[in-house]
């Protein structure tokens, strides 16, 4: 659980949907979240396989309003029962079914990334006027070549910025921190309070963060994955 100083990009661009359920960083740092889930505390996922699985079996193809109900009774007992994560539930129940891999590695399945706004921006082109030995040095030539070419690109990305911001589209944020998601699992799921998560690092690591800092990462997390539901449930620790 020590904190990385690299993590993996939210998205491949730098603009996203303004709406939370149409946005690539949430459904990406969801599926982070399930992944710190299997690492962190997997007792959930087997949780879901033992309780909703094996009555499953018996029907190759179960229908998704079939699955749900046993998909909502899980989340809700985990303090999970968001919406979304019913949704992934029903999905990766149908994928354990299909797949012994995956129901050997508790592979979790997200529903269906948001769609890409395409096609709004125009392709770069550049061109300047061609050498003539004769009359101009090369490198009077080439320098004025690379200030245009310069100026060109700074056009180019203010216009395509520009063009982005007025179809309503948002900057994300480049990185994100794999701890905050564990301490969300641990905090929200598993019902640990934040100081018997710092003596959990404590005990890793040799360095405890203190339970503030501790609080702080969860609720960064819980506004990365737009959790829509409170932070601290009332349950005893597991």
């Amino acid at each position: 659980m020590q904190r990385k100083r690299k993590t993996p990009p939210l998205t491949f661009g730098e603009y996203d949907s303004p709406e939370p359920g149409q946005k690539h960083a949430v459904w990406t740092a969801r599926q982070h979240l399930m992944a710190r889930v299997a690492k962190t505390f997997p007792r959930m996922l087997e949780n879901l396989r033992d309780s909703a699985f094996g009555d499953l079996q018996r029907s190759p193809h179960p229908n998704p309003a079939v699955l749900r109900p046993k998909c909502a009774e899980w989340a809700a007992r985990f303090h999970a029962d968001e919406p979304w994560l019913i949704d992934d539930a029903v999905e990766t129940l149908r994928l354990w079914l299909r797949s012994e891999d995956a129901l050997r590695s508790l592979r979790w399945l997200s529903t269906k990334a948001p769609a890409v706004l395409m096609t709004y921006t125009r392709d770069f082109e550049f061109s300047c006027s061609r050498w003539e030995p004769e009359l101009v040095a090369w490198p009077r030539y080439s320098h004025a070549l690379w200030v245009a070419l310069k100026k060109a690109v700074q056009t180019y990305e203010e216009e395509m910025r520009q063009k982005a911001e007025a179809l309503g589209r948002v900057r994300v944020s480049v990185n994100f921190s794999l701890q905050d998601l564990d301490w969300f699992v641990l905090y929200r799921f598993k019902g640990w309070s934040s100081n018997r998560i710092a003596n959990y690092v404590a005990e890793r690591s040799g360095k405890a963060p203190d339970p503030s800092t501790i609080l702080k990462g969860i609720k960064a997390a819980k506004q990365l994955i737009d959790w829509s539901g409170t932070l601290r449930p009332s349950r005893t620790e597991q």
